[in-house]
């Protein structure tokens, strides 16, 4: 029986947690005046500025001279009530706050008010960057999405208001489970971020800092992703002039090479970090250590398969881990349909080959696919067609190159010369011959007449797995004139290298017969001689 999501991930962190729960709706969003022509006049004045000269200064704030400072215990605008300091940040201080107006209207619900710090205060041009990215994220309006409410003044003092929230941030609860969440833990979490994002890209809004410590999570186990559209302007007053291109919020563990090289914010900056944040759910740590996308692209440093996920689900994680833009799965519901996709074991090829060949198990795992039956001719004739092809694969013969295809017969039991077939009708070949851990095995091959293919590997542990047919390339029937690629291009599976190093092999078979696979001796493949017509060519390649 599964476990409640809410006491396996936020209960069983630390209590004294920073923490962040959602209490009951403030007020209706959306409709603020602050956010007008003329509000933004008032905040910022005819010349732009913050001081005692701009339009809109109010002299008789407590805070006009400057000598007293907002805290806990102070009051903003006669109406903000500041209780206790609840968290610091590089833009400023948070505070756990009320409204005295819902008080008023008979709402007791805290807020949160966020007062910036003197760098922002003292750059107009960023206060007004805040101003727009904080007006552009109220749009938002989202279940999974911190509410921000107001962007304000008293005197030279600027703060935000939103939602007041409570409950863990995610990389504590990352840090708490060193071994990773349960998978349906995991997912129950990704699909509230994935909601969040796909809707903020929706509406062209780019995060551009997304990592655990901007995410929480609530006792009810609710997303609320912080901070959209404002990180970014961290680092505002160090490049003195706001463009969408300038990044300043970024942490480098969750930025892309297009983020560090300064390019323009993209949807697939936040898919990055989204997988990023996926896998540390997954497996209980960063794909890659940590390091900056830039250094790993150098080092050529792949993430480590996680061995829970199938292959579609781990096929959808490393495409969304790509360090180059062009690379990388292009939208956030591409990836979470990657994600939760939930095959059976036996159905993925994780199953059979990861967890067969390269993670060294120990037996020969036999393919679920069906089992053909050999049925020799009555006579000693020889059969023109080969036994048990489908009509689409007859029809597919007719269509290639020139309509013509060879026919090899099926003779009686023990009436074969061994190598009674040309080598030359199957070539073979792989993509290199010394791998490293985490790169991708990748298997070409034709054929000059029709044959039925048949490919295993052979770890360096003697453990055995199928190659070709596959759960996702299931007709191994190959006709001439085409050039067939395990994996396919734009597939749906990637064969990853893993352990035991030392020299694989790859053993090929190809008959005009469908063999039955669960018979064939892949250590003594010459033995199909005496009974089929066979070309086999063998092939090795070694990890280190």
């Amino acid at each position: 029986m599964d476990r409640d999501p809410k006491e396996s991930a936020v209960n069983r962190t630390k209590e004294s947690d920073e923490t962040i729960i959602q209490q009951k709706p403030r007020r209706e969003t959306g409709n603020s005046d602050l956010y007008s022509a003329r509000t933004q006049h008032e905040l910022f004045g005819t010349t732009g500025g913050i001081g005692k000269t701009a339009t809109g200064f109010d002299d008789s704030s407590p805070y006009a001279d400057g000598s007293v400072t907002p805290g806990s215990g102070s009051v903003l605008k006669n109406r903000y009530d500041l209780l206790e300091k609840i968290g610091t940040g590089g833009m400023g201080s948070v505070y756990k706050a009320l409204d005295r107006r819902d008080i008023e209207a008979g709402n007791s619900a805290f807020i949160a008010v966020k007062v910036l710090n003197d760098e922002f205060r003292a750059n107009p041009e960023l206060l007004k960057a805040m101003h727009s990215e904080a007006r552009k994220t109220q749009s938002l309006a989202h279940p999974n999405i911190l509410t921000v409410y107001d962007f304000d003044r008293d005197g030279p003092i600027v703060f935000m208001t939103m939602e007041y929230l409570e409950g863990v941030t995610l990389d504590k609860i990352v840090k708490n489970h060193p071994a990773g969440l349960e998978q349906s833990e995991a997912l129950a979490i990704i699909r509230q971020i994935c909601a969040a994002l796909s809707h903020a890209h929706a509406k062209g809004i780019i995060h551009s800092d997304f990592k655990p410590s901007n995410i929480f999570i609530d006792i009810h186990n609710r997303v609320k992703i912080l901070d959209f559209g404002i990180a970014r302007l961290q680092n505002f007053s160090r490049v003195g002039s706001f463009d969408a291109g300038v990044l300043g919020g970024m942490t480098p563990a969750y930025a892309t090479l297009e983020m560090l090289h300064g390019e323009k914010p993209d949807p697939r900056d936040d898919i990055y970090a989204l997988a990023c944040v996926a896998y540390e759910l997954f497996a209980g740590f960063h794909p890659f250590n940590r390091q900056r996308a830039d250094d790993c692209l150098q080092k050529k440093v792949r993430p480590k398969a996680i061995r829970s996920l199938n292959a579609r689900q781990w096929n959808a994680l490393k495409k969304g881990l790509q360090f180059k833009r062009e690379d990388r799965i292009d939208s956030v519901e591409a990836f979470l349909k990657g994600l939760e996709s939930r095959n059976k074991p036996y159905q993925a090829l994780y199953y059979v080959l990861l967890a067969a060949i390269f993670l060294g198990a120990a037996a020969m795992i036999r393919p679920y696919w069906q089992r053909y039956s050999i049925e020799k001719p009555e006579n000693e004739a020889l059969t023109e067609v080969p036994i048990d092809k489908t009509a689409a694969q007859l029809d597919a013969e007719e269509t290639v190159a020139d309509g013509q295809t060879s026919e090899v017969s099926t003779p009686p039991s023990g009436q074969i010369e061994q190598n009674s077939l040309p080598e030359h009708i199957f070539s073979i070949s792989i993509n290199k011959t010394d791998f490293k851990i985490g790169e991708s095995l990748i298997v070409d091959f034709q054929v000059e007449q029709a044959l039925y293919v048949y490919i295993a590997v052979i770890d360096a542990a003697g453990a055995v797995g199928w190659v070709y047919p596959n759960p996702y390339q299931e007709d191994n029937y190959s006709l001439p004139g085409k050039r067939y690629r395990i994996p396919p291009e734009e597939g749906d599976f990637t064969i990853d290298i893993g352990e035991p190093k030392g020299i694989d092999q790859v053993i090929a078979i190809a008959s005009p017969d469908a063999l039955p696979i669960d018979l064939i001796d892949v250590f003594n493949p010459e033995k199909l001689k005496e009974t089929y017509q066979v070309v086999i060519k063998t092939l090795e390649f070694t990890i280190r």
